[in-house]
Formats: C-alpha cells, sequence, structure tokens
C-alpha cells in the first residue's frame, strides 16, 4: 500500500469470497501508534477467527442495515 515515515512497508489484508469491492466491508485498523504493541495480534487474531468460522458469514442477514 503505502511506507511508514521510517521506511517500513504498510500491510494490508483483504478477506472475501468473489469480488471485494462490490461487497460490503469492515476495516480493522493496528498499530497506528507503536506504544500499542497488542494491536496488530488483536487484528491478525480476529482474521484468523473470520477465516476459520467462514460458515458464520454465509448468513443471508448479517450485512442488513440496522
Amino acid at each position: 500500500m503505502t511506507k511508514t515515515i521510517g521506511g517500513y512497508d504498510i500491510w494490508g489484508l483483504t478477506l472475501s469470497k468473489g469480488t471485494a469491492s462490490e461487497k460490503p466491508a469492515i476495516a480493522i485498523v493496528s498499530g497506528v501508534d507503536g506504544k500499542h504493541i497488542l494491536g496488530p495480534e488483536v487484528a491478525v487474531s480476529i482474521a484468523e477467527n473470520i477465516l476459520k468460522n467462514q460458515k458464520l458469514c454465509n448468513k443471508p442477514n448479517l450485512y442488513k442495515k440496522v
């Protein structure tokens, strides 16, 4: 995507079935401040749980507006 001021890569991850740009989305942002070291670990854990439990994401009413 881009680089930090220090020249490090900024990583992004997309999880999708089909064309991601045509579906609703959630952005989970972490690691913005170096003082909060647990954020990236939690973000990866959330992605792993989505992949492990992907059948839960196939419910037709999951993306309904509330």
